[in-house]
């Protein structure tokens, strides 16, 4: 989540919370210093950001891209 949504690793856990609680989980979610030793060794491979246009699709739960 933190390389799709570019983000930093306590709004990753903080995004990952609210994630896990809207779905009614009862799951602990790993504080930043795990995910940062965690990412570590994590190798994410990600497209490179085109020239072309970026699609957005807004409806009533928020902005999708």
């Amino acid at each position: 989540m933190r390389s799709v949504f570019r983000l930093a690793l306590r709004q990753t856990e903080r995004l990952t919370g609210s994630i896990i609680a809207l779905l009614g989980f009862d799951l602990s979610v790993p504080d930043h210093t795990m995910l940062s030793r965690r990412s570590e060794s994590l190798d994410v491979v990600r497209p490179r950001p085109g020239s072309g246009p970026v699609h957005l699709l807004v409806d009533s739960t928020g902005i999708k891209l």
